[in-house]
């Protein structure tokens, strides 16, 4: 049996990682911050799995975490749009993160590594220009995540080349669907479209996959010798403003129109988001380098590579949306 570490296990995608992982007959360690915060650690609990405190900027919890491992899932990583100093809090963490765990990785002997990167790290198109692929980097992002998704993978790559490292890594779109305790920034969009706080829609354009899929994209370059450098996991590419009617063709009690707003007054959307995340303490939706890297432009790209090589087929975006409506509608989160 397979003996494998997932690091970010309390996430959506982490959880989901875990869960079919378990199916699929591994035994799994699961990594999270504090193993003894019971709420964040309850789904994991109800597996069975093993929990570790993990920390990627702590090496001697993760060479605890490594010890006895045959493989390692990477995928937890710092995400912040209300950090005062992004640079120390969310690029830093990230890049000193990879670091940390594929050198220690390196120590532990771990045979193989999927390492979870982003389309954030591949980039956008403006409108007529042609989709992007693996081939692609962002050198040119605004948002602190996204450079800091670029930074780190480009790192996780000369780690890869310098110690000999088995690795692939996986660039997962906005993700959706269920299996959630807690909201991500992309999961707040569609609950505030639930709860009519996005009457209208910004002119952006993204690309979506199902946290499922996601997650079997994973396994697949994990269980496939063949596998090798970067695999776009990512489906359909839709605009905010469809999302928008989808989720109201599936929920008709959702308070939202559809329609795009003029772009001079998304430019201003940062500042009242940031006002009422000062009033209210509600995290932040959007800020000014958001609007910089995806206002009137779109995540589109050309990659087939995981349904060639590995008959990966994402489920369609009208379903997930529909799970993760349901699944947000059920457990009120």
């Amino acid at each position: 049996m397979q003996k494998v570490l997932v690091t970010g296990a309390s996430g959506h995608l982490g959880f989901s990682l875990v869960k079919l992982l378990q199916e699929r007959g591994y035994e799994v360690t699961a990594a999270v911050r504090d193993a003894n915060d019971a709420k964040k650690t309850a789904n994991l609990k109800k597996l069975g799995v093993k929990l570790v405190s993990a920390d990627l900027g702590d090496r001697e919890s993760l060479r605890k975490a490594l010890q006895g491992q045959d493989g390692l899932f990477q995928v937890a990583a710092a995400f912040n749009l209300t950090a005062k100093d992004p640079q120390k809090e969310v690029v830093e963490p990230n890049i000193n993160g990879t670091r940390n765990i594929l050198e220690e990785a390196h120590k532990a002997g771990i045979k193989k590594i999927v390492y979870t990167s982003s389309i954030a790290a591949v980039g956008t198109i403006a409108e007529g220009e042609t989709p992007l692929n693996e081939s692609t980097w962002n050198d040119s992002a605004k948002e602190p995540y996204a450079i800091s998704k670029t930074q780190s993978e480009k790192l996780a790559w000369e780690l890869s080349k310098k110690l000999g490292l088995n690795l692939v890594t996986v660039l997962p779109g906005t993700i959706l669907g269920p299996q959630f305790t807690q909201p991500t920034s992309s999961l707040k969009l569609i609950q505030d479209i639930l709860k009519g706080q996005l009457p209208f829609a910004p002119k952006m354009t993204f690309s979506y996959v199902d946290v499922r899929d996601v997650a079997m994209a994973h396994i697949l370059a994990y269980e496939n010798p063949s596998a090798q450098g970067r695999y776009i996991a990512t489906g359909e590419t839709l605009s905010v403003s469809q999302v928008c009617r989808l989720v109201k063709e599936i929920h008709p009690k959702a308070k939202t129109t559809g329609k795009e707003l003029p772009s001079f007054i998304v430019r201003v959307m940062p500042y009242l988001d940031a006002l009422k995340h000062a009033v209210t303490g509600l995290d932040r939706q959007i800020n000014s380098e958001i609007v910089q890297d995806y206002l009137q432009r779109k995540q589109e790209y050309n990659s087939d590579r995981l349904a060639k090589e590995f008959q990966w087929k994402p489920i369609p975006v009208r379903k997930s949306l529909q799970e993760t409506v349901d699944w947000m509608l059920s457990t009120a989160v």
